[in-house]
């Protein structure tokens, strides 16, 4: 396996930042509150904030924008280098693109997990379970084959999380019509509504919560009773944003690292052979011109013939 160089962990943390940016943004703009960024060790980048029943199609946007602004940068990266014949942000583009575009899997806690809970499998308590242990099932596997000890504790979390998540669906159901929605601009909720819910959660769920869990859990009960799933409409625009950005990614990320990966000599060829097609179709054009416009092009032609490879 290769170390990793100061440069790219340099790269790393550049790209952490870009999506975490995107995240950040995005949350501003629908509304979110109490807005925390920081770094995870050894993990990545998080953006925490707070809104009472945002709309489906909120939540949804705010999942795309971690990855879309990283895909974004590394796609023009990539079109610039082969335009440019100049690699040497190849790197940067790969790390861009990889990170984002495996970010976008439909699998929790990634970002198109969040997408698709969103969108589709929250709607109901039957689907967001089946979900729920379906990625985590998943991505322990994954993790298993890869050897990725840290993502097998992930997956085993997603997995056990379905208990408190079902717990949380059902009291939500039960509550539903009984639970006033939040006033507009609120950023608690109202006592009354939380120690109606707290109390249900205390009947339905095994004693021993902590306060803090209990609170975590009230919070998405009262998101649940006042969830807002994405109209028709709104899902298929956003599946095709997410799927326009998932393709771009796989695509130029493909690009990207075999440009990165492959030898110094295919590389050179890959320069070399750009540079002599521009020169073979400015020669061309130049001709259809006539022996006049050749003439006067020739110191031209001669300075382009002579440019050292990059």
């Amino acid at each position: 396996m290769q170390s990793w160089t100061l440069t790219d962990l340099g790269l790393l943390v550049g790209v952490l930042l870009i999506h975490a940016l995107g995240h950040f943004a995005a949350m501003r703009i629908c509304g979110y509150r109490n807005l925390q960024m920081f770094f995870i060790p050894f993990f990545g980048a998080a953006v925490t904030g707070r809104h009472l029943a945002p709309a489906g199609w909120k939540k949804a946007l705010v999942s795309l924008m971690g990855p879309i602004p990283g895909i974004s940068v590394g796609v023009g990266l990539t079109i610039a280098a082969i335009l440019t014949w100049d690699l040497r942000f190849i790197p940067l583009a790969a790390m861009l693109l990889l990170l984002n575009g495996l970010n976008l899997f439909p699998l929790m806690p990634l970002d198109g997990g969040w997408f698709f809970h969103a969108v589709l499998f929250g709607r109901n308590r039957w689907s967001e379970a089946v979900f729920r242990v379906m990625t985590g099932l998943l991505m322990v596997a994954g993790a298993l084959a890869l050897g990725t000890k840290i993502m097998v504790i992930v997956g085993i979390f997603i997995v056990l999380s379905c208990v408190s998540a079902w717990h949380a669906a059902v009291v939500a159901e039960k509550l539903r019509g009984e639970i006033p929605p939040p006033l507009a601009g609120a950023a608690a909720i109202p006592d009354g509504a939380a120690l109606t819910i707290i109390g249900e959660l205390r009947t339905a769920m095994p004693k021993g919560k902590s306060a803090a869990e209990l609170a975590e859990l009230t919070l998405q009960v009262f998101d649940k009773i006042h969830a807002r799933p994405p109209g028709l409409f709104s899902s298929f625009a956003l599946t095709g944003v997410y799927t326009v950005s998932l393709g771009a990614a796989l695509l130029f990320g493909a690009l990207a690292i075999g440009l990165k990966t492959a030898p110094e000599e295919m590389r050179a060829a890959f320069v070399g052979g750009m540079m002599q097609a521009e020169e073979a179709q400015r020669v061309s054009a130049v001709s259809a011109r006539g022996p006049d416009v050749e003439a006067e092009e020739a110191p031209v032609l001669a300075t382009v013939t002579a440019r050292p490879e990059r």
